[in-house]
């Protein structure tokens, strides 16, 4: 899957087309699930390209709450594969 250090270009190429691929629009016969989806990919991205927000989270200081690092490193790894980090 998504290495915890992946870099900042890795995090945006696989944002980006899982944003595609959960966006609403695109899923109108699963539009509850879809949004759903699409809002925790954005949640997940808000805090991976916010450094100072990773750090925090790498630290430990965020709640779970507020951001699950692992179930979104699992979800890129549902729909991606290891891309080789």
């Amino acid at each position: 899957g998504v290495s915890k250090d992946a870099d900042g270009e890795v995090i945006k190429k696989q944002y980006k087309k899982l944003a595609v691929q959960w966006h609403p629009d695109k899923n109108r016969e699963n539009a509850e699930e879809a949004t759903v989806k699409f809002q925790a990919i954005s949640e997940a991205y808000s805090v991976l390209s916010d450094p100072d927000k990773r750090q925090r989270y790498d630290r430990g200081e965020l709640d779970d709450d507020d951001f699950d690092y692992d179930d979104f490193l699992r979800h890129f790894s549902d729909h991606f594969g290891d891309i080789g980090m």
